[in-house]
């Protein structure tokens, strides 16, 4: 993961590069937290699973990445994250444009195409249904 603060702040003080440099090592220290749990929860799973003497295999690892992914989407919009209750829905929209731009910026994401094309999908089906009933 690149550092973005330097490139941003080419000339920090001595105290912002002490700063970054903490910033830094706690933010790569939470992720590694998070993967490890995330391994954790997929281990476990299959354990209790096999224990139980159910032979469906566990959800695999990226399920927990989602739940993770909801519960800190609805803790940063002010929501439950087991009854949804609560949000802000500006702040929802917020996360998914901020989403929307880090697919678009970071891998080529045409996201004005594709949500162009959902849409058209969605008025397309629409028409279909009406025209069938």
């Amino acid at each position: 993961m690149e550092d973005t603060t330097a490139r941003a702040c080419p000339v920090m003080t001595p105290d912002e590069e002490r700063y970054a440099d903490i910033d830094w090592d706690v933010r790569h220290a939470l992720l590694a937290k998070i993967d490890a749990a995330l391994d954790e929860a997929h281990a476990t799973a299959a354990a209790r699973l096999a224990a139980a003497g159910i032979s469906h295999p566990p959800p695999v690892r990226g399920y927990f990445v989602s739940v993770a992914h909801q519960a800190l989407c609805c803790r940063l919009c002010g929501a439950d994250p087991h009854t949804f209750e609560g949000g802000d829905p500006r702040v929802a929209l917020a996360l998914i444009r901020n989403a929307e731009n880090v697919a678009a910026h970071h891998w080529g994401a045409d996201i004005g195409r594709a949500v162009d094309r959902a849409a058209r999908s969605g008025a397309d089906e629409g028409e279909g249904d009406a025209a069938a009933g």
